[in-house]
């Protein structure tokens, strides 16, 4: 588990993703070339990285999840064709029925009908799948904080966080880009950039301006989970009258390690993740859930036994980024 220091720029890098390292050593009050250190030595590790991906407020498309079954003996001939499809953003492990559950996030059904779907259902040693549509976010992971910074910290932080919007009008086509560099890399400076494509540093400030303005895209700072001290992820699969799905998410919110939260399709119609310590407090967990969401049932909980891609990178089994990205599909 990282040490306190390191937990705190976590969090501020987690608030203000492009934050200068004078303003974050102002904050932490530490120098800023010892954090600057410590973060190159943290994401050369694969233990933290910043990353642009297309999972902002209002940010367009299908999110589903899709569980898959394998002939015996095939489940790593589907992770190798899984892992390289685009619009699979995210593949686990499941500790359950299904070999593999993917995450996937395409621009309309039409393209998950006609173009995804075919290409899941022709996967090479697959049995059988079950698709699950989300039907309202209500918590994604860019919004997931570790807590750690006080509110004073806080509140600076978030004075950085903001870029000046270039205009109201989103990316341009020039800007698209900035995509696979941001996406690489979360903190390129404008330097870095303008030198990748070739161009001058104020033509870069713009773009970038309009391009982290967009609220479809979001920047955030990933962690592997033996960082924060939370190896297990578990998923929850409930149902609860649609007129209080609302209502719930808000208590759900409430959990400091809540990462994803949405409505869906399918037998269930209501699902959350959270990464904790031990599965001692997945049971404390469920406790809390169903004394504070009432008509609350809880059909299925899924642990994850390893992470094979997050967000378009490759993990390796211990959950840390082994530096082999798929750049997942960018709305336009």
């Amino acid at each position: 588990m990282a040490l306190a220091e390191d937990l705190e720029l976590l969090h501020a890098l987690q608030i203000a993703p492009r934050a200068s390292w004078r303003s974050l050593g102002a904050v932490l009050h530490r120098s800023p070339a010892v954090l600057a250190n410590r973060w190159q030595e943290m994401t050369d590790a694969g233990l933290a990285w910043c990353t642009a991906v297309p999972f902002g407020e209002g940010s367009p498309g299908v999110t589903a999840f899709i569980a898959l079954l394998s002939e015996p003996g095939h489940q790593q001939t589907l992770i190798d064709q899984a892992v390289l499809i685009p619009e699979v953003i995210s593949i686990e492990v499941p500790a359950r029925r299904w070999d593999l559950i993917l995450t996937v996030l395409v621009p309309d059904m039409e393209v998950f009908l006609r173009s995804l779907q075919p290409r899941i259902a022709g996967l090479d040693g697959l049995t059988r799948h079950e698709t699950i549509l989300c039907t309202r976010r209500h918590f994604g992971g860019h919004e997931w904080r570790l807590n750690v910074l006080d509110g004073a910290a806080r509140t600076a932080l978030q004075l950085q966080s903001g870029a000046s919007a270039e205009d109201g009008k989103g990316i341009r086509e020039e800007d698209r880009a900035l995509i696979p560099l941001l996406f690489r890399n979360g903190r390129a400076s404008v330097t870095d950039i303008a030198g990748e494509l070739d161009t001058h540093a104020s033509t870069v400030s713009r773009r970038l301006n309009r391009f982290l303005s967009d609220p479809r895209i979001t920047l955030r700072c990933d962690v592997a989970p033996e960082l924060v001290g939370q190896p297990i992820s578990c998923q929850w699969f409930c149902w609860l009258p649609p007129n209080q799905h609302d209502a719930a998410a808000e208590v759900l919110r409430s959990l400091p390690d809540l990462r994803y939260c949405s409505s869906t399709t399918g037998q269930t119609n209501f699902t959350f993740v959270l990464w904790v310590k031990s599965p001692e407090d997945i049971f404390e967990i469920e406790r809390k859930v169903v004394e504070r969401i009432e008509h609350l049932t809880i059909s299925e909980s899924s642990v994850t036994v390893r992470f094979i891609k997050r967000m378009g990178w490759r993990l390796d089994d211990r959950g840390r980024r082994t530096g082999e990205p798929v750049l997942p599909m960018f709305m336009s």
